[in-house]
């Protein structure tokens, strides 16, 4: 994922190299989606494990929103919605806990709420980064867990639909060799500090590459 980034925004390296790169980097994906909805399934208190997941999407929000401010020529458009994969994972477990309440809640009333928030949080997956490609992910691992034969296969199959259907590059279709590593995965919880390494890495090598970009430019 860093080398991808660094490949992307700091011009340095040659074409063909960021361009594998970034191929590599298709693993990255589908490998986060699967990995927050097992922590989704597996955690002791569920909304304040996503309201982490939001309070990380609003911190890097806010911080890209300043850089960006400052960077005006560095890229356009709304990267702290662009740029936040934070808030792409919220909102689509958001809307896979949605749909498991829709679905297995006994009180009307809860059916109800989960029904009237599902449009908001799919809106919001669809504006975040990797739009409908990263929610078809998010609800192929929450959705069929925990037959792994089953997330692994609605995975490939949402995947390759959307990037055919929505327009993206072929080359995106090497995302799917992220199934190889799923395949593998144990089940075996890691070790919990290490996830502070991706809730303060992943916002801070983003703004120093951007940083480094304006200052090449």
């Amino acid at each position: 994922m860093v080398a991808e980034h660094f490949g992307t925004w700091v011009p340095v390296l040659p074409d063909t190299v960021a361009f594998g790169l970034k191929i590599a980097g298709r693993l990255v994906a589908p490998i986060f989606a699967f990995l927050v909805i097992e922590g989704w399934r597996h955690t002791s208190n569920r909304p304040r494990y996503l309201m982490r997941i939001y309070g990380a999407g609003l911190i890097m929000a806010v911080g890209t929103h300043l850089l960006g401010s400052y960077l005006t020529t560095t890229y356009p458009g709304t990267p702290w919605l662009t740029y936040n994969i934070f808030l792409s994972l919220a909102f689509g477990v958001s809307v896979v806990g949605c749909l498991e309440a829709i679905w297995k809640t006994a009180q009307p009333l809860h059916k109800f709420g989960a029904a009237l928030c599902l449009p908001v949080l799919v809106t919001g997956s669809a504006l975040s980064e990797g739009s409908f490609l990263m929610l078809g992910m998010l609800l192929s691992f929450g959705l069929f867990a925990p037959n792994r034969l089953a997330q692994l296969s609605a995975f490939a199959i949402t995947s390759a639909v959307s990037i055919l259907l929505l327009g993206y590059p072929s080359w995106q279709l090497s995302m799917l060799a992220a199934i190889i590593p799923l395949t593998l995965y144990s089940g075996l919880a890691g070790n919990r500090r290490f996830a502070w390494v991706f809730y303060v890495g992943y916002p801070v090598h983003l703004w120093v590459f951007w940083w480094i970009d304006a200052l090449i430019r």
